[in-house]
Parts: structure tokens; C-alpha cells; sequence
């Protein structure tokens, strides 16, 4: 089974763990990504910020990271 083409698993798949389970949002600290070669060349990335942004409002502290390319630059610390 594919997914849909504009849909990314990830996001999709966070949403439902939040919606569906008891994790509090609000202790998260770290989201990691791991983006594929490839997987949206139209994408600027790094595309861990999709998933970053479903957490962003309960849990402004955390970080999120993409283990696609691990360099300095690559690193997405989103707060402000």
C-alpha cells in the first residue's frame, strides 16, 4: 500500500500517536527525522520541521533534528 502523494507518513503518523494515546505533548524534547535521499527535491528542508510544528505550541523548548545529513548546518534548533 503507498500513501497518498502529497502525504508524509511521518506527520500523519505523529498526529496519530498524540491523538490516540496518553503522551503529554508538552514533555517532548527532542523530535528526530530521517529524511531519505531524494524524498521531496522540490522540499528546501530539512522536512523534520513538518513534524516540529505539530508539537511547537505545547513544547517551544524542544529541538528537532534530521539525521538525513548531520552537519552543523543541518541541525534545525526551530525556537525562536
Amino acid at each position: 500500500m503507498l500513501a497518498p502523494k502529497d502525504e508524509r507518513i511521518g506527520v500523519t503518523a505523529l498526529k496519530d500517536l498524540l491523538e490516540t494515546s496518553d503522551l503529554d505533548a508538552s514533555r517532548i524534547k527532542v523530535v528526530i527525522g530521517a529524511t531519505n535521499v531524494g524524498e521531496d527535491k522540490y522540499d528546501p528542508g530539512p522536512l523534520i520541521r513538518h513534524s516540529f510544528k505539530i508539537v511547537e505550541t505545547e513544547s517551544p523548548d524542544a529541538i528537532a533534528l534530521d539525521l538525513y545529513a548531520m552537519t552543523r548546518s543541518s541541525i534545525l534548533q526551530v525556537n525562536r
